[in-house]
């Protein structure tokens, strides 16, 4: 018997104030106050990316979006970090059980 199925990508969003974790699979914007201000994130489609942060030069919002294990993005001015933790999904089979 199987219980649920593998655990799915989340991302981490961490600022000097703690660190936070949302689910990849589930759509919403998110607010991380940083040493300038309020960084906003969106989650949208199993990805994630920078929309506003109060940043002088906003590369941080001009980066691509993120939404595979181990991508990361940051606005480091404003000292927010965002990353991608956990599987991904592959059409390979990991193990099977007789």
């Amino acid at each position: 018997m199987v219980y649920g199925g593998p655990p799915s990508s989340s991302l981490v969003v961490s600022t000097d104030r703690g660190e936070w974790i949302y689910p990849l699979s589930t759509d919403r914007t998110i607010e991380a106050e940083g040493v300038l201000g309020v960084s906003v994130i969106h989650i949208e489609g199993g990805f994630a990316h920078f929309v506003e942060s109060p940043c002088a030069n906003k590369l941080c919002i001009a980066a691509p979006r993120i939404g595979s294990t181990g991508q990361w993005s940051a606005c480091l001015p404003n000292g927010v970090f965002i990353r991608i933790e956990g599987s991904e999904a592959t059409d390979e089979i990991d193990a099977f059980v007789r």
